[in-house]
């Protein structure tokens, strides 16, 4: 009896490990995809990923390729047509470029703007865990 119920669990946690480990690889290959297929999207002219992009780069007034808070704030804050067009309110626009300033240095590249763009217009929307992930990072430092 003791060597059947050894056998048994045994057999049960060797299976468990392999399922976690499967699942564990599945998650890695779905994450590895979903961060392909949001840089194919950055430069995939024919998406509305392009016409975000031409949003960013004219806001970029002094053309070095990174966004400053002054600068969205002259490119955006009057102009209501652009942020519907991206989907998002002033507000959020800050709250991103927040959550975006790991440095501090208040700029951030148009590029890595463009991908959390992405993300908060994407099905999975939701500023409210940017606003955590930022206090995080704050709370890190």
């Amino acid at each position: 009896l003791f060597l059947l119920l050894f056998i048994f669990l045994t057999t049960f946690f060797l299976w468990n490990l392999v399922l976690g480990l499967y699942v564990r690889l599945t998650l890695q290959v779905a994450r590895f995809y979903d961060r392909e297929g949001q840089e194919k999207a950055l430069h995939d002219e024919n998406s509305s990923v392009h016409s975000f992009r031409d949003i960013l780069n004219a806001a970029d007034l002094d053309r070095d390729g990174f966004l400053g808070l002054k600068e969205m704030r002259l490119s955006f804050h009057g102009s209501m047509p652009r942020l519907v067009l991206l989907g998002l309110g002033w507000q959020e626009m800050e709250v991103l470029h927040l959550a975006l300033d790991k440095k501090g240095s208040g700029r951030v590249s148009i590029n890595e703007f463009l991908l959390g763009l992405l993300k908060l217009t994407g099905n999975a929307r939701s500023v409210d865990m940017l606003s955590i992930e930022y206090r995080h990072s704050i709370f890190l430092k």
